[in-house]
Order: C-alpha cells, then structure tokens, then sequence
C-alpha cells in the first residue's frame, strides 16, 4: 500500500491467530490495520499502540520500545489508558457500535481486534456529495442516539464524535460510531477529565481544559455539530473561537427553506456554546428533533460568520440528492480492494484522539 508507515508490523505478519493483510492507517497514538482471523477467516480491524512520540519499532521490525528511559512511564500510562479503552467497547452492545472482539498484550506494546467495518466515513461522504437530506440526516442520527444513549447508560462518554468518526456500512447503509480511544468513564453523568481530547470544530469548549467536567451534553455539542456539518458540508466554528467572539451562521439560518424548522432549531439548541443551555441528555435532544419539546434556539448572532479564519460564510449548498448510499455502493464498487476500509483510513488519517 502506498504511503505505508515505516514502523508498520509487516504484511503477512502472524501472531495470537491473525495475519496482517494491510495498514489502513497511522495516527497519533499507533497504527491500524486490516487482518485476518486465522481459524474462522474474518476480516478484522486491529489497532496497535505505538505512539511515534515515544515509541518506536525494534530491529527485528516487530518489537515496540519506548524510545529512550523518560519514554516508559508516558508509554507504560498509554497502554493502560489503551486497555481502558477495550473496557468501555466490551461494556457495549449495539448494531451501531463497533463491536470489540479482543484486546490483548503482545511484542511489548497492546492491540484492538475489532469489527472490520466496510463503508465510507460520513466525513468522507460529505467531501464527495456536500450536504445531505433531512431525511438522510435522521437516517444517520436516529441510530447514533440510541447507540449514544447505552454508553452514556453505560457510564460512559464518548468525547469524539465527529463525521470520520461514523461509517456509513456499505452492505445496508447503516451507520456505526467508530474509535472509543477517547471514552471515558463518567460518574453520576459528569466527571473530572485531566487529559484534553478534542477535535477542531466538533468538541465543545470545555474539553479543551486540562481539567474539566463534562457529560451528556459534551457529546450532545459534537452529535449537534455532526448534523451541522450534514447541512453545510463543513464543520462548526471551534467553541474557543466562539466563546472568544466570533460569529457563527446558526443553522436555522444557514437551512432555511431547505431542512424543518424542527430539525435546525435542534441543531442550535445542541451547539450552544454555554453546557447549560444545551439538552442534558440524548432523550431531551431527541424530544427536541421531533418536536415534543420545543427548542428555542440561542438568538443568531448579528455579524455571522464561519470557520476558523472567521471569514463571511460561502452560501451553503443545497442537499445531495436521495440516492447518495446507492452511490456510495457504486463508488465502493468500482475502487480497488483497499477502498472498502476508507471509513477507518479516514479516521486514522487525521490522528487518534
């Protein structure tokens, strides 16, 4: 494969019952794969920790050591925050969860086997078509609250949503939220977060803090921003930038006259800056998208404008048209093999979180 991390393990490469077939990835904290199950012939994902920072490859092209005495303790803590991050995926049951298979410890560092999920991440769906339906949006998030609302049951947040962060499954369409490496285990809905987890556009502000306390509404502002970017095709103003000053077209102005007042009111409601203003919970947000709650959006700002260079926001373009899963298949279908992992390529592309 093109663009292949020099520490890669190489492919062919067998171990505990799975053969490497192809990197898919590397990130900031390791590199996934594609493999095989061995015994049953499954196609499965397998995320490796070898963070480059502190990590490297040893000689014999297979071994990972950190690289020098003040590296093992920051590494020693990543593998422990990796085995806590198989701790929340087995605590989850969901036909719209990446499901775990395994987590274990090998050639001196951890891995993930998970579900190999063959699709196309919404980010990348949006790039290639530009904003999508009302319809396709609920499509989308329907299943996402449910999967959202069990790992919050669950104690948990997730702390990354985003649109790489969803695959949209090539066989039905379906979607599945992917890369739980910056889930954490919340107590009472809120919890004390000393290590900063964000992604531009889609955390809100009070993951930006060393130290913060968080909850359902923190992913509530990213699933907020995800449908956002589904009615745009681009993602939010950042929440710093916002809670500095700057101006962001809201989205009941940016879909007027091309989503439901309903669904744009939501989408407000999701992305207030302040936590208190936001829904609290998955089932308060999904009251307001349907209508039995009214959501009376934050007033629109007076100088609206979008993105990180806070320039005036291009007129956004109208949906997709319906169809855009029949011509996911398409696309799917007439790139090589390797394209039926750009879900997760997309995602470890830009970095783990």
């Amino acid at each position: 494969m093109a663009d292949t991390h020099l520490n890669a393990l190489p492919e062919g490469y067998e171990f505990q019952g799975y053969r490497i077939e192809q990197e898919l990835g590397a990130g900031g904290f390791g590199i996934t794969y594609r493999a095989t199950e061995l015994l049953i012939g499954r196609p499965v994902a397998i995320k490796e920790y070898l963070p480059p920072a502190i990590a490297v490859r040893g000689r014999d092209s297979i071994s990972v050591h950190p690289i020098g005495p003040r590296d093992r303790a920051p590494f020693d803590l990543g593998v422990k925050r990796f085995r806590k991050e198989a701790q929340a995926l087995v605590t989850f049951h969901h036909p719209n969860i990446v499901g775990l298979y395994r987590f274990f410890e090998a050639n001196g560092t951890a891995y993930l086997v998970m579900a190999f999920e063959e699709g196309m991440s919404l980010g990348a769906i949006l790039k290639r078509h530009g904003p999508i339906t009302e319809d396709e949006i609920r499509e989308v998030l329907d299943p996402l609250l449910d999967g959202v609302a069990l790992i919050h049951k669950s104690g948990f947040l997730h702390r990354d949503i985003k649109p790489d962060n969803v695959v949209i499954r090539r066989a039905d369409g379906s979607p599945v939220l992917i890369d739980f490496g910056a889930a954490r285990q919340a107590i009472g809905g809120m919890h004390e977060i000393t290590q900063p987890v964000v992604s531009a556009g889609y955390s809100p502000f009070e993951q930006y803090a060393n130290a913060s306390r968080q909850g359902a509404y923190s992913d509530i502002y990213a699933l907020g921003a995800t449908a956002y970017a589904c009615i745009t095709g681009h993602r939010p103003t950042d929440a710093t930038d916002r809670l500095a000053g700057a101006r962001m077209m809201s989205a009941a102005e940016a879909g007027k006259g091309r989503y439901s007042e309903t669904l744009l009111r939501a989408i407000d409601r999701a992305l207030a800056v302040m936590a208190e203003e936001r829904p609290q919970s998955v089932e308060e947000w999904r009251a307001m998208l349907v209508g039995e709650i009214a959501a009376v959006a934050p007033p629109a700002p007076a100088r609206p404008l979008d993105g990180p260079s806070g320039t005036p926001p291009a007129p956004a373009r109208p949906p997709a048209k319906p169809g855009w899963r029949r011509a996911l298949g398409l696309a799917a279908a007439a790139i090589a093999i390797g394209a039926v992992a750009i879900g997760l390529y997309e995602l470890v592309r830009s970095g783990w979180r």
